[in-house]
């Protein structure tokens, strides 16, 4: 059986003004990050070209993210930086946090810091403007199903593949789950407001 079959992606074309919108905020991130002296975290790279690359990415994927399920008001765009628990998305009670991939891997990558109760969203944006957003699982998912590894040097975390494989069933959820599920922390968020 395809993957295609298991869980279709969903598919955003993010137009050429969403494209630059999240370019430059994640150059804004970059640069602020850079500004008060923000280490990297989970030893990822030092290297500034790197970490622009990072922010670059995790910007596209959560404009995909934003996009597809018009969640613009609910984005956190340079808070981050300041406090890394603030997650890129804050529905109500519920917290979502898109994962960019931009290798032919695809690997959900989570950190063992991570809140076992957010919901990462895995973001093929190898072909920008044309994103994916190929699956979703909580971090308690992620950190029971996930293969510990280090994809980078210095930088290990919990890997799951969007496949399953002869050693490991993927724990991602087909990605169109999310609208039900945004959709319920969206009735969520007014009762607190």
């Amino acid at each position: 059986m395809t993957y295609e079959k298991q869980h279709p992606w969903i598919d955003v074309f993010l137009t050429i003004e969403q494209l630059t919108e999240a370019h430059d905020g994640g150059q804004a991130r970059h640069a602020t990050a850079y500004k008060i002296g923000s280490k990297p975290r989970n030893g990822a790279s030092n290297k500034r070209k790197d970490s622009l690359k990072m922010h670059l990415d995790g910007m596209t994927a959560e404009k995909a993210v934003a996009v597809c399920f018009g969640i613009h008001d609910y984005w956190y765009t340079v808070s981050d930086i300041v406090d890394s628990s603030i997650p890129e998305f804050q529905i109500g009670p519920q917290a979502f946090d898109a994962k960019a991939a931009d290798r032919p891997s695809k690997q959900l990558l989570v950190q063992k810091d991570a809140s076992d109760d957010c919901i990462f969203i895995l973001v093929d944006i190898w072909m920008q403007p044309h994103c994916k957003i190929l699956g979703w699982c909580y971090g308690w998912e992620a950190k029971k199903f996930g293969e510990w590894g280090e994809p980078t040097p210095g930088r290990p975390c919990f890997m799951v593949s969007q496949w399953d494989n002869e050693e490991r069933k993927s724990c991602l959820h087909p990605p169109s789950e999310l609208y039900g599920i945004i959709e319920q922390a969206l009735k969520e968020a007014k009762q607190y407001a």
